[in-house]
């Protein structure tokens, strides 16, 4: 009967079974398992009794019980409910028994595809203490599709958190910025916008804000990072940000090329060189990016005084003269001529006057 292609016939089956004496049973762990497993809740009904009762006659027992249960759950059910009955065992009839309730257990859970799984890591969560995980952590926890988990994180990261926030525990929060959630979002803006002072924030987290992919953190971050621009960190950002397909924040950019030290021509072209794949992108945009790449061209235009940095400024000014639109080409024709008239020993073919042969009579 157990073996039935009918469900009811292996219920019937199923609680012939569990009517067994238990010293039989206790032999027949797999198939007692493998019943509680069942897709079928009439199954699953029938043989949970025995299943249980089992459990609790002998803590080895049932261990070994709730450690498999446990296991089941990170598996893709057959629905839902067979996930809802492993839950219930283990979280009401086993609780003594349930395993990986420590900080590493309800973690893996939490993070697990299973929303069985997830489940049982929000229960095991709710006797646990902020200590247990790192800060970084609580961040990602704080953005979990579980609302009691997202609150449970928030009030854990509210908790460690020192007064002010350390620089390295500013970004232990860098995982909040993917917050999908509104409460989460909420919570992330209040925190980065009124509780990280400028010395929480090192120069390489503000970079890392304004290079994320979400609007408002991009936003945060540009506003942050300005309030502390200097010579110092301008190179860095410029070398982190050069690549960012953002016209925000390639127009912000710009304001960091003014920060770059100029006493020394040889390796400011060997900056600008560098650069030049996000200095040639700006100035390439077709019908926008215009207050970038005014700014560009002013900057550039700026250091043709020195042979080193004419080069480069030769070179960048050349291309865009073969594929700029018109409105623009004018400029970058002036500046060539500006170069050649400073420093004729720099090769422009297409500016050096050729002067015409002279006919035979």
């Amino acid at each position: 009967m157990i073996s039935a292609a009918d469900a009811e016939r292996r219920a019937c089956g199923a609680r012939l079974l569990a009517a067994l004496p238990d010293e039989l049973l206790r032999q027949q762990l797999d198939l007692l398992l493998a019943l509680a497993l069942s897709e079928h809740a009439s199954v699953r009904a029938a043989i949970a009794p025995a299943l249980l009762r089992l459990a609790s006659q002998d803590d080895t027992v049932g261990r070994d019980i709730a450690r498999r249960l446990h296991e089941h759950l990170f598996h893709t059910p057959s629905n839902e409910a067979q996930h809802e009955d492993v839950l219930r065992w283990l979280t009401t009839d086993l609780p003594h028994l349930a395993p990986a309730r420590d900080a590493s257990g309800a973690w893996r859970a939490l993070q697990a595809r299973s929303a069985g799984a997830q489940r049982y890591g929000a229960w095991a969560l709710a006797s646990l203490a902020p200590p247990d995980f790192s800060l970084r952590q609580l961040a990602t926890l704080a953005r979990h599709a579980d609302a009691a988990v997202r609150q449970w994180a928030m009030s854990a990261l509210d908790q460690r958190l020192a007064t002010p926030p350390t620089p390295q525990q500013a970004a232990d929060l860098l995982p909040l910025a993917d917050a999908g959630f509104e409460d989460a979002r909420r919570y992330t803006q209040q925190l980065w916008g009124e509780r990280l002072p400028d010395e929480s924030l090192d120069v390489t987290l503000l970079i890392a804000w304004v290079d994320h992919p979400q609007a408002w953190v991009q936003a945060l971050g540009r506003s942050r990072l300005v309030r502390r621009m200097n010579a110092a960190d301008a190179s860095l950002c410029l070398t982190r940000l050069s690549q960012h397909p953002s016209t925000e924040v390639q127009l912000f950019v710009t304001q960091w090329l003014l920060e770059l030290p100029r006493t020394n021509a040889p390796a400011l072209a060997q900056r600008l060189r560098t650069l030049m794949p996000y200095l040639l992108t700006v100035l390439s945009q077709v019908h926008r990016g215009r207050v970038a790449k005014t700014r560009i061209t002013g900057f550039l235009r700026a250091q043709i005084e020195a042979p080193e940095t004419a080069e480069v400024v030769a070179e960048i000014f050349a291309r865009q003269v073969v594929t700029a639109s018109l409105t623009d080409k004018p400029q970058y024709i002036a500046g060539l001529r500006d170069i050649a008239a400073r420093h004729p020993h720099i090769t422009l073919p297409f500016l050096n006057w050729q002067s015409p042969a002279l006919r035979q009579a």
